[in-house]
């Protein structure tokens, strides 16, 4: 794993992150690089809506599987605030694929 600390928020970035990403970059088609940016935004939507509900984001973690964001505070949120973080990246989801067909 390999960490670093930016504002207050902890960065890790395993090596299946590095594997699954270098294995994207072999393909020669700009799927993976939709992919990835895709998948980048998707995760800010996330950010986004515990900064606007005031829940502490405390680590970032890229992993083979994706990206993980840990935060204290979450669970004290109302349910609608919560939902909202949840759902947040979903509906960039929709919202990208709307704009992209």
């Amino acid at each position: 794993m390999i960490y670093f600390d930016f504002k207050k928020i902890r960065f890790s970035f395993s090596f299946g992150f590095f594997f699954v990403l270098a294995f994207l970059c072999t393909d020669s088609s700009i799927l993976a690089a939709y992919s990835l940016v895709f998948c980048v935004i998707h995760e800010l939507a996330h950010l986004f809506a515990m900064r606007e509900f005031s829940a502490e984001v405390t680590e970032v973690s890229f992993y083979g599987g994706g990206i993980k964001i840990s935060s204290h505070g979450l669970s004290e949120l109302g349910k609608a605030q919560q939902l909202a973080v949840y759902s947040a990246g979903c509906i960039t989801n929709i919202s990208m694929a709307l704009i992209y067909l």
